[in-house]
């Protein structure tokens, strides 16, 4: 990316366009942004006059890519997490033995964390089981995070250590499976992040601090220059602390930080409306406060919060001057979501549905 104030020459390699996409081989940048462009034989004298110039060797320039949706400090954690994703592990043995070699660098009852399986992927066409994972990792508490964020496998250390046995009530809206022959949890845990979270000791600084050094070079790699991060419980303290990171330049893109609908009422009490915005003068990267975070869910076998509970709750954050962004997964959810909006109707503020994957 083009630092304040230079000038980038690019000399594309590229095929002859029609004069409607036509080329341009210099690009001034002031401040973040691009002053200028076309050809340089014609730039002005005045755009240069303090330009630092950079030749990209024939290299082509792209805009910025936004990423629209993920969750930077929950990303952070998962590259320190042992890999279990369908690149590196295709069946369940396959995460055991990752599993044991990392419980043969981790000391007796300290916390194992891992993630990225796919059920879909593996051989067994199934979700692994705290019986798998105990045989892996017998001395430690193991926690493996599915790839969609949503479900997760515990072994029977961890249900120990947070409190879950055969008559741990569910949260509403969650699951927890259980095993047809002895009603014990079988270790799968589908939405229960916030219970979790609240459980299971955060990590350490700088553990956090090397997970979002790695996170940040991922994002820079891939052409990322802003990013959305949808966590459902972002409060003004979190609102905070991802500022802090932009500033500092420990993560250098720039964010939009989705409140959590359920913590709208503390940002109106910071006196932090929608579009709040930090702007680092030092890296031209700005935060900002963006569409409150929904969560729409069927885990539990019924739609929660149920459709009254979200339309009046789209109403009060519309009422804050707050766009909503909605999760909204299963066919019934998205469809609940897009009645709910219309029946809310702001058009100026843009709301949206994530993922409907259906």
């Amino acid at each position: 990316m083009p630092a304040p104030g230079s000038l980038a020459l690019t000399n594309a390699r590229l095929p002859t366009l029609p004069r409607a996409r036509s080329r341009h081989d210099a690009i001034v940048a002031r401040n973040g942004k691009i002053a200028w462009i076309g050809d340089t034989r014609h730039i002005p004298p005045s755009a240069i006059s303090d330009a630092t110039p950079i030749d990209c060797d024939g290299a082509t320039i792209l805009p910025g890519f936004i990423d629209a949706h993920c969750h930077i400090l929950a990303y952070a954690a998962s590259l320190l997490a042992v890999d279990c994703s369908p690149r590196a592990v295709s069946s369940i043995p396959d995460i055991g033995r990752a599993i044991r070699r990392r419980a043969a660098q981790t000391p007796p009852g300290e916390w194992i964390r891992a993630t990225g399986y796919s059920d879909f992927h593996l051989a067994e066409k199934r979700h692994p089981t705290r019986r798998d994972l105990d045989a892996a990792a017998p001395d430690n508490p193991v926690r493996l995070n599915h790839r969609s964020g949503h479900a997760c496998v515990l072994n029977s250390a961890a249900l120990a250590r947070v409190g879950i046995a055969a008559a741990t009530p569910e949260p509403l809206g969650a699951t927890i499976a259980r095993e047809l022959d002895t009603a014990l949890p079988s270790g799968l845990l589908l939405d229960m992040d916030d219970f979790l979270d609240a459980n299971i000791p955060r990590l350490a600084p700088a553990d956090l601090r090397r997970g979002i050094a790695l996170a940040n070079h991922r994002f820079l790699a891939a052409g990322i220059t802003t990013a959305h991060d949808a966590t459902p419980t972002n409060s003004p303290a979190r609102w905070r602390a991802l500022t802090r990171l932009v500033q500092s330049r420990e993560f250098a893109p720039s964010l939009m930080v989705m409140p959590g609908a359920t913590r709208l009422p503390e940002f109106t009490h910071a006196a932090l409306p929608y579009g709040s915005q930090q702007t680092h003068e030092d890296t031209a990267a700005t935060t900002t406060l963006g569409h409150a975070k929904f969560m729409l869910t069927l885990s539990g076998g019924n739609l929660y919060p149920s459709y009254a509970d979200l339309s009046h709750a789209i109403a009060a954050a519309h009422a804050q001057g707050f766009p909503v962004a909605i999760h909204a997964v299963e066919a019934s959810a998205v469809h609940a979501a897009a009645t709910a909006l219309a029946a809310n109707p702001a058009p100026a503020l843009r709301d949206r549905i994530e993922h409907a994957s259906e």
